[in-house]
């Protein structure tokens, strides 16, 4: 079978950004540079694109901006939206995913990095993966299992109990994975919260810690957890404890 040659436009500013994007992935997809929003429009008029890179600072309208306009027109509502942008900081990604992105990449990025999110719009299409959350308060652990897991899930991660609060209801997670030791809120502390509120209860959770304590799993049974996974942890024993929640029966 023929590989789809996608068609992909990206907004950037950088004239130098747009020439390296077009270069580095002429091989796999069609880049449309356009170095305006505004040019962005003009070449939606004659291209219905697969997908739209879209850089978050620019002057005139901004990225923010520019999808809310997208997402307001029937024409071009449905076409996902990455944001491939220098901005890293948490508020931006939340932003990002209110206004419906469909993705949210940081520059500099690697090839790999972008191939798999604009090839992940796709696969979600044919097949819908499970939106998780996990919090973890320490970052080289949320990029790991994000990247493990990528074919398999759709990892939202968060940094602390309270950003875990601010993407939930965004992203209606099927699975919350919840470290226990984390500064601020632990997560003996933030599952008696989300059990106490009718919005989340019925969403489980997933304890992935080092903890390996008899009482520490006890503690999280009593509470509510749905698993317990110590670190360090195989993919399939994770796999198996997700997996398990995804197929179980609504509860009456």
């Amino acid at each position: 079978m023929e590989n789809i040659r996608r068609k992909i436009i990206y907004v950037d500013d950088v004239n130098y950004n747009l020439v390296a994007v077009k270069s580095r992935f002429k091989e796999r997809y069609t880049i449309y540079p356009a170095q305006s929003v505004a040019i962005m429009f003009e070449v939606l008029e004659n291209l219905k694109p697969d997908l739209i890179l879209l850089d978050i600072n620019m002057p005139g309208m901004n990225g923010y901006d520019a999808i809310k306009k997208l997402k307001a027109d029937n024409r071009y509502a449905d076409i996902p939206v990455i944001f491939l942008t220098a901005r890293d900081d948490k508020e931006s990604v939340l932003e990002a995913i209110k206004l419906g992105a469909a993705g949210y990449v940081r520059k500099p990025f690697s090839d790999a990095d972008l191939t798999d999110c604009i090839e992940g719009q796709f696969v979600e299409k044919k097949k819908k993966r499970p939106n998780i959350i996990y919090v973890d308060d320490v970052s080289y652990n949320l990029v790991a299992v994000k990247s493990r897991f990528k074919d398999r899930y759709t990892i939202y991660p968060a940094q602390s109990v309270d950003s875990m609060f601010e993407i939930i209801d965004l992203v209606k997670p099927s699975v919350i994975l919840l470290d226990i030791n984390m500064p601020g809120m632990n997560g003996y502390d933030a599952i008696k919260k989300l059990k106490a509120d009718s919005r989340y209860v019925d969403i489980p959770v997933i304890f992935l810690t080092a903890r390996d304590d008899k009482e520490s799993v006890h503690e999280a049974i009593n509470l509510g957890a749905a698993g317990y996974v110590r670190k360090p942890f195989s993919d399939a024993d994770l796999i198996k404890q997700i997996d398990n929640q995804l197929t179980l029966p609504p509860s009456d």
